[in-house]
Formats: C-alpha cells, structure tokens, sequence
C-alpha cells in the first residue's frame, strides 16, 4: 500500500557511498503487524539527532570493514528510543538508490516508492492516460505527483510518489492512487 492508512510501523533506512552518507534516511514501512512491506518513504521522519547516531553507527562498521561503495543499513528502534542496526546491505545498489539520490539532490523532495500488482490487460499507455487525467502524473517542473518506475502486466511493478510539500501530502496522493486504480492491488492489500 502506502504511508497512509495501513502505515503502522517503520524501520529507518541509511544508505551509505563508502564512510558517507547519500542523504538524510528514509523508512521502511511496515503493516499487517510487520509482516507486510509497505514500501520506503523519504525522508525519514526520525529526529536528526537519530539520524547523527544512526550515521555514527554506519562509520563504526566502515572502520572495520572499509566499505568503498554503495552499501546500507536497516535500523529498528529500541524501547530506549536509540537505534539497533538489524541488516547490513551491500554488494548490489540498493534497491531505491537511484530515486533516492534524485530526490536528496534535486532540492526538497519527499517520495514514497511502493509496489503493486498489474492486472494483465492494463497497457502502460492506458495507465498513463489515466494518471495525466486526474493530475497524478508527475513530469518534469511539477511539485507533486506519481511515476511509474515499473509496469509489468500480470506481476508484481514499482511507482513512486513524489512532492515537495511533505508526509501528509504523499499520504493525500497515496489516497488518491489508490482510488484511481482499485484494481491494481496494492502489496499488503487484498
């Protein structure tokens, strides 16, 4: 699904270029009692006092390991309130790298990058079509809207949300997706 409704627990996510960070972090969303992937919406909503730790932790590892390229790590939050590094990616880009540094270079961007399921006769250019009718559609000089990253009939395909404005706005477009396409099911969605 989204960061909307079905949102109800994350784990923050750092994305790391060798001993740097790519941008500030972003959330794992997780329902369905954290058995549901959700997705991962940017940037993250922990305090920047997380993030400092959460960057303090990726260097200890790279000074032991000496990582040179792209490589993450996925936290979950303890009942202190302090990050507990629980995954360490590397060895292949991650998987919303490119989306992720667009939106950390490109000014104030905020995104969500979900997935569903594409019915078997849904053509692109209908999807499209249908997305640049509602003013969903993002393009280029937009503040707000959505992009297809994947659209693969009869399989699991990825979208992005993106906007300028903040959380409460991805939440609003989710929504408005989500109507839009009923039967493209949502992961997590039945």
């Amino acid at each position: 699904v989204t960061a909307s409704k079905a949102y109800t627990s994350c784990s923050p996510t750092l994305y790391m270029i060798g001993n740097s960070a790519c941008g500030y972090m972003a959330d794992q969303c997780f329902g369905d009692k954290m058995r549901v992937n959700l997705g991962i919406t940017y940037p993250s909503k922990v305090p920047i006092w997380l993030f400092d730790r959460c960057v303090e932790i990726a260097k200890a590892v790279n000074a032991e390991w000496d990582l040179k390229s792209n490589w993450g790590l996925d936290f979950v939050i303890n009942q202190h309130g302090e990050p507990v590094l629980v995954d360490l990616n590397m060895g292949r880009p991650n998987g919303n790298l490119a989306l992720w540094l667009w939106a950390s270079r490109s000014g104030q961007w905020f995104f969500h990058a979900g997935r569903w399921y594409i019915p078997q006769l849904a053509s692109l250019h209908e999807t499209l079509e249908r997305l640049d009718s509602h003013g969903l559609l993002w393009t280029p000089g937009k503040a707000a809207g959505v992009f297809l990253i994947q659209h693969i009939p009869g399989h699991l395909s990825r979208y992005a949300i993106v906007c300028q404005s903040g959380h409460q706005e991805l939440t609003h477009i989710a929504e408005k997706l989500h109507d839009l396409f009923p039967e493209f099911i949502a992961e997590g969605r039945s």
